[in-house]
């Protein structure tokens, strides 16, 4: 006899189809207005052919941004002693790599060097165009806004504290959009170190908050000690909406059993809560965003369904919040535990080609009413405001 999950895959491939392996479960940002096209697309067109995707972006601030005041980076002293004492940790483990395709600001902010000077760099690759003749077709590679810093024997900030310094040097932030990037050729992040041009993929960092502030650790000379580089993000990943299938049935795809928003808390720059929206479901659950977790039962009867039937179905309607800490945007790291009729169900956020219980979509995005099945996995992506999106270079 299948398992309850083994009917669900099954089930889920009759509904919509093979699923793609690459096929991504989150949707948050696919009715996002594409940028304008590069500037490497426009130097380059008429004569090669440019690749379909955009370039990413890596952008400077401007010397008038506010961001480049002071007191926006006070943080860089206060912090430093816990950040160093986290960097060192052998507790804590690296992680994948979560800010491949986001909208991120990067901020250098602390380094460790082993000698007198120690030169790290840290980028972006991306296949930019083909030059084709009747001799040969070359491919060209760009390497775009790396950051490069020498940095000297022992811990450092690497931050300036004069904002004069800080405008004209390498040790400013970035505003960093990799969104539009997902799939295309050649596109990575990499690491280096001295004056080698040898990268090394950017596979793994450590990932820590202290003091609300969240820091990412990169080796960049591959010795696996991840303090070379650390530096201060600011997420500017858009709120996103999860919406799950439980496992009551294994043959509807309403996507309705449990709907929560995680938001950015008002008033706060990299704060988050969670609003549960809607639980169509008759199980009891376990939401857990981050670190953070909260069970339907037994604030609510778990077997009652809310807000999914006609009559019953509010958009704005918030039944419960709760502060949500150590969520990562972009690595989706959030699950869902049903105690379901057959046992207990573990539902993490899939990995892209994974059938999945759980999806994300923009908060724009309105659930579905009871019974009401997702017609095609594109559906997900789609909602009532979408914009046109800008053509990509062919």
């Amino acid at each position: 006899m299948m398992t309850v999950e083994a009917q669900y895959k099954e089930n889920f491939v009759k509904h919509f189809g093979e699923v793609s392996s690459d096929q991504s479960w989150d949707f948050s940002k696919s009715n996002v207005q594409m940028v304008e096209e590069s500037a490497n697309a426009r130097q380059t067109r008429g004569f090669i052919n440019v690749t379909s995707f955009e370039a990413p972006i890596w952008k400077a601030p401007s010397y008038f941004d506010s961001n480049n005041l002071p007191e926006h980076y006070a943080h860089v002293h206060t912090d430093f002693e816990a950040v160093k004492q986290c960097a060192e940790d052998p507790t804590i483990k690296p992680v994948e790599w979560p800010y491949e395709y986001a909208e991120i600001k990067l901020h250098p902010f602390y380094g460790y060097g082993k000698k007198d000077v120690n030169l790290f760099r840290f980028g972006l690759t991306y296949k930019s165009y083909e030059l084709s003749s009747i001799f040969a077709t070359t491919t060209f590679y760009n390497n775009d806004g790396f950051y490069d810093f020498q940095i000297g024997q022992g811990w450092s900030k690497i931050y300036n504290y004069n904002p004069l310094e800080t405008f004209v040097n390498m040790y400013s932030y970035r505003y960093i959009n990799t969104t539009n990037m997902r799939g295309a050729d050649g596109f990575g992040w990499w690491t280096a170190s001295g004056t080698s041009n040898n990268k090394s993929k950017l596979n793994y960092c450590k990932i820590y908050t202290v003091n609300k502030h969240t820091y990412v650790g990169i080796d960049c000379d591959g010795d696996g000690n991840f303090t070379d580089v650390i530096c201060w993000v600011e997420d500017l990943s858009p709120a996103k909406r999860y919406m799950v299938e439980d496992l009551g049935s294994t043959s509807d795809f309403d996507f309705n059993d449990i709907v929560f928003d995680v938001v950015r808390k008002d008033g706060t720059n990299n704060e988050y809560e969670c609003l549960v929206r809607a639980m169509g479901g008759t199980l009891n659950f376990t939401i857990k965003v981050g670190n953070s977790i909260w069970s339907k039962s037994p604030t609510f009867d778990s077997k009652q369904m809310i807000n999914t039937k006609e009559g019953d179905y509010n958009l704005e309607e918030v039944y419960a919040r709760f502060d949500v800490d150590g969520w990562v945007p972009e690595s989706n790291n959030v699950t869902v535990t049903v105690e379901g009729k057959e046992g207990v169900f573990v539902l993490p956020f899939p990995k892209d080609g994974e059938i999945p219980y759980m999806v994300a979509t923009s908060i724009g995005k309105e659930w579905s009413k009871e019974t009401v099945d997702v017609t095609t996995i594109g559906w997900f992506g789609s909602v009532e405001n979408d914009v046109v999106k800008t053509p990509v270079l062919e």
